[in-house]
């Protein structure tokens, strides 16, 4: 686990970031399987593509990953 999120604003941005890196995950999986994309590669695709902002603090990838959740 990680540190605990104090005050309302932050723990409301924190589930906002987490909700629009699922969404993003699985959106660009969904797009990139109807382009007929392999799995290994729209792994690496969502990767390369995922934005800064999805990549910092508490959304690393501590307990689930991008390849599991394509997968």
């Amino acid at each position: 686990h990680t540190k605990a999120i104090c005050g309302a604003d932050n723990i409301k941005n924190e589930i906002e970031l987490y909700r629009d890196l699922i969404a993003f995950v699985h959106d660009q999986t969904v797009r990139y399987m109807s382009e007929r994309v392999r799995i290994d590669e729209i792994v690496v695709k969502i990767e390369e593509s995922l934005p800064d902002i999805l990549k910092d603090g508490r959304k690393q990838q501590f307990y689930g990953t991008i390849e599991w959740s394509v997968r």
